[in-house]
């Protein structure tokens, strides 16, 4: 048993720690960025992109091919969007495979490091400085421990804690060492709960993503009447079919700021 821990604080067997794992399932490793469907989906489903798709698609349905290469721009525009934002989360998810924490636990008596996903209710994790708290857990033993719970409260100063307080994942051991009794693991915990209250909170569009939201609503407002005019216009001429398409298509599609 580790030095000055509790005589009744000896941690799980290994059997039991099994045992627990086996009971509890696979924890799912908790998401490091957005989903690669989601980063497709916010750059392709857009106002500008359906206003360009549809006219894009008269165009090559009753005009020339050739004034339909206005949708190399929404081609060009798209993939680099997606394409940044993969490269930034395939970054992410490195760095975060980089940085994973492991957890030291007692088990048999004797501590170990073990990956975090293994880490069961009612194992004994030992904390040093530098230490990530892993799990919730009452603490049982501190020898001048202190605990950086900014990522957590936003407090800048470390806390001082003591046997029986409870201890949150998510902090970090800055001083002193510690143990503590896990209570709660992956989605019970209080770091997963804090973060899927933020995977849910969409972080608001800036003001220039409004304004242009705005003015291509505007424009949309503004090509309705337009264009039901030029048709008209256009059928009062008797222009033919392909040049109808042609110039209502150059007129309308010059209002969207392709910019």
């Amino acid at each position: 048993m580790p030095e000055g821990l509790p005589a009744d604080t000896t941690g799980l067997t290994a059997a039991e720690a099994a045992a627990r794992l086996a009971a509890r399932g696979a924890q799912r490793a908790p998401q490091t960025s957005r989903s690669a469907w989601s980063i497709v989906r916010a750059n392709v489903f857009t106002i500008f992109n359906l206003i360009l798709v549809v006219f894009g698609v008269l165009t090559l349905s009753f005009g020339d091919w050739r004034d339909a290469l206005f949708l190399g721009i929404l081609i060009g525009n798209t993939g680099i969007g997606v394409v940044q934002e993969l490269r930034a989360k395939r970054a992410l998810d490195r760095l975060a495979a980089l940085v994973a924490p492991v957890a030291t636990v007692v088990r048999d008596g004797e501590p170990g490091r073990i990956p975090v996903a293994e880490v069961v209710e009612g194992d004994l994790l030992l904390l040093e400085p530098g230490d990530q708290v892993v799990a919730d857990g009452t603490l049982v033993r501190t020898a001048g421990l202190a605990l950086d719970e900014s990522i957590l409260t936003g407090e800048s100063l470390p806390i001082p804690r003591a046997p029986g307080e409870l201890a949150r994942s998510g902090s970090f051991a800055i001083e002193g060492t510690g143990a503590l009794v896990v209570s709660a693991v992956g989605a019970d915990s209080y770091a997963e709960r804090l973060t899927g209250e933020a995977r849910r909170f969409r972080h608001p569009r800036s003001p220039l993503e409004r304004s242009l939201d705005r003015l291509l609503l505007i424009l949309v407002g503004v090509m309705v009447p337009a264009a039901i005019i030029l048709a008209f216009a256009l059928f009062a001429r008797d222009t033919p079919g392909q040049e109808a398409v042609q110039t209502a298509v150059a007129g309308i599609v010059n209002l969207v700021p392709e910019g």
